[in-house]
């Protein structure tokens, strides 16, 4: 009985697998990663972003763990102290917290509770993810370029006294990172 009911349905074979392949290897390569309109693929690409960025963010909890593990603080110094306290809080909150539950799961498995065969707009799904990933780049960059250390608020009473030496370095970069990140979240 179950043999005729598999061969009665399209796209089907005898065996009850379907004819185009599943998700993960429909299509190859890079490129049909990055430009793919599956929702489960995306999903997948937001689950791995979020995931890095979970680490990274982790790396600078263990690094500030590490400062505050000496009486003096003799690992780095109180401004790198202060940029690593401002980006692991910077990249928990716009770049994991955020976007994991809505983007990742919300793509992956949302449309496949509702039994539905795709989400609704899926060019405007990947370029969520798209506006998501140039969100996190600037931000990262930002890392680069000499961060800030105005703490995970952006406020800049409770960032230290620039040093005579040297100007405070410029938040620009992240405060046009985090707003596209954020906007990534709504589309998805």
């Amino acid at each position: 009985m179950a043999g005729t009911l598999t061969e009665t349905l399209p796209g089907t074979h005898a065996s009850g697998a379907h004819a185009e392949g599943n998700y993960l290897t429909s299509h190859r390569g890079v490129l049909s990663w990055i430009f793919t309109l599956d929702h489960k693929r995306i999903g997948l690409m937001y689950l791995g972003s979020v995931l890095f960025f979970f680490l990274l963010a982790g790396l600078f909890a263990i690094a500030i763990r590490l400062e505050l593990f000496t009486p003096e603080g003799a690992t780095f110094s109180a401004d790198t102290y202060n940029k690593l306290f401002t980006l692991h809080g910077a990249i928990m909150i716009f770049l994991v917290i955020i976007p994991s539950i809505p983007a990742s799961l919300g793509n992956f498995a949302l449309p496949l509770m509702l039994g539905a065969k795709d989400v609704a707009f899926p060019r405007l799904n990947l370029l969520s993810f798209h506006i998501y990933v140039l969100g996190a780049a600037t931000l990262v960059y930002t890392i680069v370029a000499g961060s800030f250390d105005t703490g995970w608020t952006f406020t800049r009473p409770t960032a230290p006294p620039p040093t005579p030496r040297s100007s405070p370095p410029s938040p620009a970069p992240s405060f046009s990172g985090f707003p596209r990140s954020s906007r990534a979240s709504i589309l998805s």
